[in-house]
C-alpha cells in the first residue's frame, strides 16, 4: 500500500472516531441537561450576593479585603434560609464598625488588636448587632471607664496563617500603635 493511501485510512480513521465521540459527547449532554431541567433546575444550596464584587476583594496579606459598600448575603439550602448577614469593612478592609488609624487619637486610648475568624467578625450577626469587640467598647463606655479600642483584625473564614500575615503585613509592617493583644489562656481540669 503506497505512503498516501496510509496516510489517508488513518485521517479517515481520525475524523470517524472524533465524530462519534462528539455525537456520544452531546447525547449525553443533553440527556443531562434534559433531566435537570425537568425534575430540579435550582441547586440545592447557594447564596446570594447583594453587590458581588464591590465588597470583596483580593488582598495579598489578608486574604480578602472588605470595602465599606455594604453587601448583603444569604444562604439558601434545600429551599429555606439558612442564614443571612452583611459583608461591610472598615476604612482598613476589616469587619469592624469603627476607622481605627495606624497612631492612638490621644494618649488616654488604650488600645487593644484582636485577631479572630467569623465568631469575631460576626459578619452573619444581624443587621445592627455589633460583634463581640464592638460590644466590649461599647460596655466600657457605658461604664464610664478609662477609653478602650479594640482594633478589629478579624476576618470571616480566616485562620493562623492570616492571622500571621496580618500581624507581619499591617500591624508591624505600619507599626500600628497598640497596647497589646489578648493572651488565650489555656485552662486546665
Amino acid at each position: 500500500m503506497p505512503k498516501s493511501n496510509k496516510l489517508r485510512a488513518a485521517l479517515r480513521l481520525i475524523v470517524i472516531n472524533a465524530v462519534v465521540f462528539l455525537l456520544l459527547y452531546g447525547l449525553i449532554e443533553l440527556s443531562y441537561s434534559s433531566y435537570r431541567y425537568l425534575t430540579d433546575a435550582s441547586p440545592d444550596s447557594f447564596a446570594l450576593f447583594e453587590h458581588p464584587g464591590e465588597t470583596i476583594k483580593f488582598d495579598p496579606i489578608r486574604g480578602y479585603y472588605l470595602t465599606p459598600t455594604p453587601s448583603r448575603v444569604a444562604r439558601v439550602n434545600f429551599g429555606k434560609i439558612e442564614f443571612t448577614g452583611s459583608f461591610r469593612g472598615n476604612a482598613e478592609g476589616f469587619a469592624d464598625r469603627d476607622d481605627f488609624k495606624i497612631k492612638r487619637s490621644s494618649a488616654d486610648e488604650r488600645r487593644v488588636g484582636v485577631f479572630g475568624d467569623s465568631f469575631t467578625a460576626a459578619i452573619m450577626e444581624p443587621l445592627n448587632s455589633p460583634n463581640w469587640p464592638n460590644r466590649v467598647e461599647d460596655l466600657c463606655q457605658l461604664n464610664g471607664s478609662r477609653r478602650l479600642t479594640l482594633l478589629n483584625f478579624s476576618l470571616d473564614a480566616a485562620g493562623l496563617a492570616n492571622w500571621a500575615s496580618i500581624l507581619r503585613g499591617i500591624v508591624v509592617k505600619d507599626q500600628c500603635e497598640l497596647d497589646g493583644l489578648p493572651r488565650l489562656q489555656e485552662t486546665t481540669r
